[in-house]
């Protein structure tokens, strides 16, 4: 047996992130990966070990990756993950090549756990190592505290991922937050080889390689169009909701002089009736299990989508509000995605979980927000750092040099972004430079090229 990788938990950042950056790329090693001392450096928050969240993160990577794991449960302080191809066909009748790489693969938290943290570790495991025509489905809470929210994914992460070669099909059939969770994603994901090595493919007789295109985000350039995702849980009548977007319209229309600069702002009101903070898990496809559960794509039931209840305007339709007796918890959720002439997507989001529902803080509120986006104009900021440490794993697997401008490290509020780093350049290989500018942290990669 070769050698085992030997990955101690509680170095740098010494929680979640080490483990999502370790096994997102275990699939490129056929040595076996341990993992010692898990979240070590989370005494702060429960203690060590793996959480329901983490415990389906890395099922579904190792699934992924064809990978098996020792020590999965709940709790655990260690893990040994090495190389045994677990993912089989479900369907009845066998099928043919076809039908047996179409398969769904789910991971369930059976909590308000992040999809976006467990989305962390699959995506490239689902990009590089599944089979073709593989379906990855996340249950648990689209979004919550210490985490991205969904809509980051959507407006940020996915346009910048298809910038560089990758296709993302994303569907979010149902939000969920804290304290139940009950949300659902879906993700197919491919890397565009035609479009990711046009060169080669030009050139007569040259193999062509299809490896993931480099990104260089290092010029701020002028905002061109701001995009945003607003989203309320029952709880807010409509006046408070309606009184939150013209304030966050308005307070936008003059930080950015609009229309004077020509600068488009479109925001997306979702009002989601459901009361999340008493909803039951009844509807989830199915419950965690020592690997995600897999099932045939054929034979799997569509899952039911709850739709925005807005009418053309932007506002909420007086029928959509219903009188709910019960008190609850209601949550706030903002992703603003602000795009720039030089293809930069600078993102900020805030999440608020009210129990007191009346509009005392809606100023307070989205001046948290504005302030933020004045700090990335301000540094010129090309990538926050929340982005920052997503797509370094993927600069790493690139072929070429990608570079970033982040916040520099005195300005970044967690390890997050050095963690990953780390753990990108000890398993790919791949050479990493970081530099100091006056208001920013340039992070250059030169990748593997991995197809």
């Amino acid at each position: 047996m070769a050698d085992p990788i030997v990955i101690d938990g509680s170095i740098l950042e010494g929680g979640g992130q080490v483990i999502r950056s370790a096994l997102s790329l275990a699939f490129l090693s056929e040595r076996p990966l341990i993992l010692h001392s898990i979240r070590a450096g989370r005494a702060d928050r429960g203690g060590g070990g793996l959480k329901p969240q983490h415990l389906e993160s890395v099922r579904i990577a190792a699934t992924l990756s064809g990978k098996k794991l020792t020590h999965d449960v709940k709790g655990s302080s260690d893990l040994i993950c090495e190389t045994q191809p677990i993912m089989q066909d479900n369907s009845e009748n066998g099928g043919g090549a076809e039908e047996q790489s179409n398969v769904v693969v789910i991971a369930d938290t059976g909590t308000a756990g992040a999809v976006t943290l467990i989305l962390q570790a699959a995506l490239p495991p689902l990009v590089f190592a599944a089979k073709r025509n593989t379906e990855i489905r996340l249950l648990g809470g689209t979004n919550v505290d210490f985490s991205p929210p969904i809509d980051h994914f959507e407006l940020v992460i996915l346009p910048l991922l298809k910038k560089m070669g990758i296709d993302i099909d994303y569907n979010l059939i149902k939000r969920g937050f804290v304290p139940k969770g009950g949300g659902e994603v879906s993700i197919c994901a491919q890397l565009n080889r035609d479009n990711s090595s046009l060169k080669e493919k030009e050139e007569e007789g040259k193999e062509r390689t299809g490896s993931l295109k480099p990104i260089q985000l290092i010029e701020q350039g002028e905002v061109i169009k701001i995009v945003g995702n607003i989203v309320f849980t029952s709880g807010f009548n409509e006046n408070i909701i309606n009184e939150f977007m013209e304030i966050l319209q308005m307070k936008l229309n003059k930080m950015f002089s609009v229309p004077l600069n020509n600068a488009s702002i479109i925001l997306n009101l979702n009002a989601d009736m459901i009361n999340h903070s008493n909803t039951s898990n009844d509807n989830q496809v199915a419950a965690s299990s020592s690997t995600p559960t897999i099932t045939d794509k054929n034979n799997s039931s569509d899952p039911q989508i709850i739709e925005d209840t807005k009418n053309q305007k932007g506002n909420l339709s007086k029928k959509s509000f219903k009188k709910n007796k019960k008190k609850q918890l209601g949550n706030v959720s903002v992703q603003l995605a602000l795009h720039t002439s030089t293809e930069c997507i600078l993102s900020c989001n805030y999440l608020r979980t009210q129990s007191k529902i009346d509009n005392s803080w809606i100023s307070k509120y989205i001046d948290k927000l504005l302030n933020d986006i004045s700090f990335l104009l301000m540094n010129k900021i090309c990538v926050d750092e929340h982005t920052a440490d997503q797509l370094i794993i993927w600069m790493s697997l690139a072929k070429g040099t990608s570079k970033i401008i982040t916040p520099k490290q005195s300005q970044q509020t967690s390890q997050h972004l050095e963690t990953v780093i780390h753990f990108a350049k000890e398993l790919t290989g791949a050479m990493f430079k970081t530099t100091e500018l006056e208001s920013g942290l340039l992070i250059e990669c030169n990748g593997i090229g991995l197809c």
